[in-house]
């Protein structure tokens, strides 16, 4: 009876990971025009990379100055030149995930989910902005940590990655602290005492101060702003409009003028892919302390999540980010020795029972935008997402 339930359970696993993957392929198709060239180069686009330092330290200016300095040195378009870091860096991102999935072996259907790849490829049609990047600076911290054995060079190389990623932009040491931390004492400090999570958070400490730089003295001003603008337009750039927040202060989630149902759908939609994750995730896992580590990790990853989205209304990139980076160094130690299944499948059994619930939450689960309510749970589907997209008209 338990070999056909698995079966059952490995079969739809199959059909739904299948699934996602169509959902994908007609959402880029469609989206992108047939795969039109233009569009899908246009795309790449992102004022984010236009801030730079010439009105002084600003945060994500590095690569606003990066692209400044090399448009005047080989008078190339500054444009063309951003486009073209971005799309680098785009099939860097895409070919990380693949060495991922096939060295590391996560469950095929979450990745694709409407919680994490899934969801990214939804929002790619805002733009394409700097969560790829931060993601190629993850991975390469996480595989650094589990190569390396000698602690100062470890120290540097994460160490560095870390501050340029975080000067790039301040979310990725906001998203990306407690997996680093998680890894450092798994593989840098590999005691099984407290004292090591205090040692690696002590390791990072450069990283710390230069994010706490970036967070009191780097938020930008509107003197800035159009210091930047006129470095643009003397090189011939012209037409940059920054997003808002960043020249000006964000809105809190309070000054939204969410009503009490939407505050209320907004919490649900939140809980309802920490549930995907939880119960899909903990049924993978087979070593007890290993899934104590992800339900510890996803407690405070989705800790930052509240917190981002009430200070910012991006809620599904946090969504798609918390979730992505708790996936990442999990299934990184799920190879380590000490994380090898061990267990019998006594341990919370009730997860195993409620093995049904994500397929029905990957119809749900959606993208929470700063409009939410009760009915996008329908209007904002994976499938009338793309059926809008192929036929011009939702099917609700």
């Amino acid at each position: 009876m338990m070999n056909i339930s698995f079966l059952n359970q490995s079969m739809i696993k199959k059909i739904f990971a299948f699934f996602a993957l169509v959902l994908i392929g007609f959402y880029f198709y469609f989206g992108f025009q047939g795969f039109n060239l233009m569009k899908i180069w246009n795309s790449f686009y992102q004022s984010d990379f236009y801030i730079n330092y010439e009105g002084g330290f600003v945060r994500r200016g590095l690569e606003g100055q990066i692209i400044y300095e090399l448009s005047k040195i080989i008078s190339v378009n500054a444009v063309w030149i951003q486009k073209t870091y971005n799309l680098l860096f785009f099939l860097i991102f895409a070919a990380l995930v693949c060495y991922f999935m096939l060295r590391y072996r996560p469950p095929f259907f979450v990745i694709f989910s409407t919680s994490v790849l899934l969801l990214f490829v939804f929002y790619l049609g805002r733009g394409i902005r700097k969560d790829h990047i931060l993601l190629v600076f993850f991975f390469l911290s996480c595989f650094e940590i589990v190569k390396r054995k000698n602690k100062t060079v470890a120290f540097i190389t994460v160490n560095l990655l870390f501050i340029i990623a975080s000067l790039t932009h301040e979310l990725y040491f906001i998203v990306s602290f407690f997996p680093i931390v998680l890894l450092l004492k798994n593989f840098i400090f590999e005691k099984n005492q407290l004292s090591e999570y205090f040692k690696s958070v002590l390791f990072l400490l450069p990283s710390i101060l230069i994010f706490l730089i970036i967070f009191f003295f780097g938020l930008g001003n509107s003197d800035q702003q159009i210091a930047i603008l006129a470095s643009w337009k003397q090189i011939g750039v012209e037409n940059i409009l920054f997003n808002s927040g960043i020249f000006d202060r964000s809105l809190y989630i309070w000054e939204l003028g969410f009503t009490q149902n939407q505050y209320i759908s907004f919490l649900i939609a939140i809980m309802l892919h920490f549930v995907f994750m939880i119960i899909m995730i903990s049924n993978d896992l087979k070593n007890r302390k290993l899934k104590i580590n992800f339900y510890i990790l996803m407690g405070l990853q989705y800790s930052v999540l509240l917190l981002l989205s009430i200070v910012a209304k991006d809620f599904s990139r946090w969504i798609f980010l918390c979730n992505f980076t708790t996936l990442i160094p999990i299934y990184i130690l799920k190879k380590k020795s000490t994380y090898q299944s061990s267990e019998s499948e006594s341990s919370f059994l009730f997860f195993k029972k409620m093995y049904w619930i994500p397929y029905i939450l990957f119809f749900i689960n959606t993208m929470p935008h700063s409009g939410w309510s009760f009915n996008d749970y329908v209007v904002y589907n994976p499938v009338n997402l793309v059926y809008k997209i192929i036929t011009e008209k939702p099917i609700f």
